[in-house]
């Protein structure tokens, strides 16, 4: 498996989303080309930083510190995916 599809399962935002996309594509993960990976991956930082997505409720503290400290991992997490990959 492509170390950027390894590293895309390592972000569990990111997992989740292409999990749920290529469900209701029929495809794998890891058919997805490393420009479509990319491009979740920047949707799913944006769900973290606009309003109105429970990611940012959560990464505003809206849901509890815990949930605040998993969303701020998670949200350094694609970041230093994208960093690494884009």
């Amino acid at each position: 498996m492509r170390t950027l599809v390894l590293d895309a399962l390592k972000c569990s935002e990111l997992e989740h989303s292409l999990d749920i996309i290529s469900t209701d594509d029929g495809k794998r993960i890891e058919d997805y080309t490393n420009a479509e990976i990319i491009t979740e991956a920047q949707y799913v930082i944006g769900l973290f930083t606009e309003g109105g997505t429970a990611q940012s409720e959560s990464l505003s503290g809206d849901c509890g510190k815990e949930s605040q400290r998993n969303a701020r991992r998670e949200l350094r997490e694609l970041k230093a995916f994208l960093k690494k990959h884009a």
